[in-house]
């Protein structure tokens, strides 16, 4: 399964502002990214749709016992892609999601999203003139 959208053109909803435009060119940074799948899942994957460039592959955990938490045969994690230094991206830019299902093994139907952390860069230090 295959999708592509933009990273983030939602207004701001922290800041209280009766401006909610967003300019598609304001710079944003992607400081974390892990997958969300269930089962049947094999991985997520984060492209860049322009470069192709893969930014994060994600991977279930299935569990093992009876125990909670590590229920046998469930996706009971994900692993996660941080990113330091940030990527650095434009509002506009589209990403790309691709999801790898077990086609063997009987479930009800697929899904895949992405939980990402996108933060406004740190302004520049102006530098006054005395």
């Amino acid at each position: 399964m295959s999708s592509s959208q933009t990273i983030d053109m939602m207004p701001n909803y922290h800041h209280k502002t009766e401006h909610l435009d967003v300019d598609p060119k304001e710079v944003v940074e992607l400081v974390y990214a892990v997958g969300h799948l269930h089962v049947g899942g094999l991985s997520l994957d984060l492209y860049d749709d322009d470069s192709g460039e893969l930014l994060c592959h994600s991977v279930p955990k299935y569990g093992a016992t009876e125990a909670a938490g590590d229920e046998e045969g469930y996706v009971v994690g994900m692993s996660s892609c941080t990113f330091d230094p940030p990527i650095k991206m434009t509002r506009d830019t589209v990403v790309r999601t691709v999801s790898r299902y077990n086609n063997t093994v009987g479930h009800h139907g697929v899904m895949a999203l992405w939980l990402m952390q996108v933060s406004d860069p740190a302004p520049t230090p102006s530098i006054q003139a005395s």
